[in-house]
């Protein structure tokens, strides 16, 4: 039985980068990648949320099965977005 992080058994997580992850260029990347995968073990259902444009080195979050949202900074929808999510784990 693997120990479980969280009180839940379907954690919410939100994940708000400056930038998308980038693991083969930076270890920040490659950190926010060690992250997610070990939320995902724990059965989080995942969101990572920027206001960044993504590159041709961003990771694909969606191969991994995260949720990836575009926002935009200082916008009333964000409120809107955060509500409807209602993470467990920001």
């Amino acid at each position: 039985m693997k120990p479980n992080f969280f009180n839940t058994n379907n954690p919410v997580v939100l994940i708000m980068g400056k930038v998308w992850p980038e693991p083969e260029s930076s270890a920040a990347g490659s950190r926010m990648m060690q992250l997610i995968h070990f939320f995902k073990v724990q059965g989080a259902e995942i969101t990572f949320a920027t206001a960044a444009a993504e590159s041709e080195f961003s990771a694909d979050l969606q191969a991994l099965g995260v949720n990836s949202v575009r926002t935009k900074l200082n916008d009333a929808a964000f409120d809107v977005f955060i509500a409807n999510l209602n993470p467990d784990l920001v």
